[in-house]
């Protein structure tokens, strides 16, 4: 049998072969501006934040937290140095607002300590913590490659080493916080099977990684 060929120019057959060539090569899958206007970026960053606590037990919902990743660093594209430090710091305070806020229970209920004061505490707990991804922002955004770099080395690279790189040093900084681990959220799902050989640190570079890699397919053909 003759291998199949294109359809023989001039037919009708050949224009709509070619009209759906120039369409696909053309097509964005998703296509944003950037950067985003900075009320819906703040609004997307926080949410972000506290969408990656469904990830995590009781919820167990571990594909959220590579969507959530994936929407933060959208967040971040074309923004600049300080607008990237706000929307991290907005991703930490949706994250830890959401993830941590039964602490004034255990404050007040459990340490005796007066509804006002466990609240001001938990409130000024939320708000440090955070920095650590208003740090995460800025790196991101500043280490990323110049405009006409490849396009897979901000997402593929540089997401996953900076979130990686901070969770390990808010595990051990000023005693540690390591709570939220972006690994500890996937034990039952299947990155979790990469934690006997990568640890907890690992499998949060997996998920980043495959954040980045998602954005990165949902971008093709865009910038």
């Amino acid at each position: 049998m003759a291998p199949p060929t294109h359809p023989a120019p001039g037919s009708r057959l050949a224009r709509a072969w070619q009209a759906l060539s120039h369409s696909l090569s053309h097509s964005v899958p998703w296509s944003l501006p950037e950067p985003l206007a900075l009320p819906l970026a703040a609004l997307l960053a926080a949410t972000a934040g506290a969408a990656t606590v469904l990830s995590f037990a009781p919820f167990g919902l571990a594909p959220v937290s590579v969507l959530a990743l994936a929407v933060f660093y959208q967040v971040l594209r074309g923004q600049g140095p300080r607008t990237a430090l706000l929307l991290g710091w907005l991703f930490g305070l949706g994250l830890f607002g959401c993830g941590v806020f039964w602490i004034r229970i255990s404050l007040n209920e459990f340490g005796n300590l007066p509804a006002p004061a466990a609240n001001i505490l938990m409130v000024l707990l939320v708000a440090l913590l955070a920095l650590f991804y208003a740090l995460a922002g800025w790196l991101i955004r500043w280490l990323e490659p110049p405009a006409g770099r490849p396009s897979w080395v901000g997402p593929l690279l540089v997401l996953p080493g900076v979130w990686v790189l901070l969770e390990w040093v808010r595990g051990w900084l000023f005693t540690g916080f390591p709570w939220l681990i972006l690994g500890t959220g996937q034990v039952a799902a299947p990155l979790g099977g990469l934690a006997p050989g990568l640890g907890v640190f690992g499998v949060g570079l997996a998920v980043a990684a495959s954040a980045g890699l998602l954005w990165r397919l949902a971008r093709w053909g865009g910038r």
